[in-house]
């Protein structure tokens, strides 16, 4: 077994070509969801409930996902979900998928979104 790193060695005119080739052009969607969790009655049942709804919107949609905010308060709370594609309607529509599926969950209200698009 080598002990050589994992990285390869990318040339910098390789990412010059990148820059300039109109077809590598990517948008990048955050939105941060603000929760209410009225059922929660302890931290442990509020990390449970963000829990399932953070690994669910990483399995189904692929995207990434973290709690952001209200950490020490019981029924709320706040999670950024960002995700990256060549395509702007297409990151559009994930992210709609990703409100659709949290407003499902019977366990949590939405109590106000924020959307960036780059």
């Amino acid at each position: 077994m080598s002990s050589g790193s994992i990285f390869m060695e990318i040339d910098k005119s390789e990412i010059e070509d990148l820059r300039e080739d109109s077809d590598h052009t990517y948008s990048v969607g955050t939105r941060i969801i603000e929760l209410f969790i009225p059922g929660c009655q302890s931290l442990k049942e509020k990390r449970f409930a963000v829990k399932s709804i953070k690994d669910r919107l990483r399995n189904k949609f692929n995207v990434s996902v973290a709690e952001i905010g209200f950490h020490s308060l019981l029924q709320r709370s706040a999670i950024a979900v960002s995700t990256v594609s060549q395509d702007r309607k297409r990151l559009t529509q994930t992210l709609t998928k990703v409100d659709q599926l949290i407003e499902r969950d019977t366990r949590v209200v939405v109590t106000e979104t924020f959307t960036e698009i780059l």
